[in-house]
């Protein structure tokens, strides 16, 4: 075991996910998963209130803000959950 751990590995960031798009169902959601990891994206696809809501991260600090960019360059909307 190491001697020491640093604070990240006793107190891990949760950091900043992005819901990215909301959809019916998951054929309707398909075309923008593959969009996002063609943009460099892990995509988690969730099932919630009876859609399927697209989330990517979590992000820290400056990741954060580098995946808005890229998602506001490509015309996609994004908020923080």
């Amino acid at each position: 075991e190491p001697a020491s751990v640093g604070p990240q590995a006793a107190a891990p960031q949760e950091g900043v996910r992005l819901q990215v798009g909301a959809y019916g169902d998951r054929s309707g959601a398909a075309p923008q998963i593959e969009r996002l990891e063609d943009l460099g994206f892990e995509v988690e696809v969730l099932d919630e209130d009876g859609l399927v809501k697209l989330v990517v991260g979590p992000f820290v600090g400056a990741a954060l803000d580098d995946a808005r960019i890229v998602l506001d360059g490509a015309g996609i909307d994004s908020f923080a959950r």
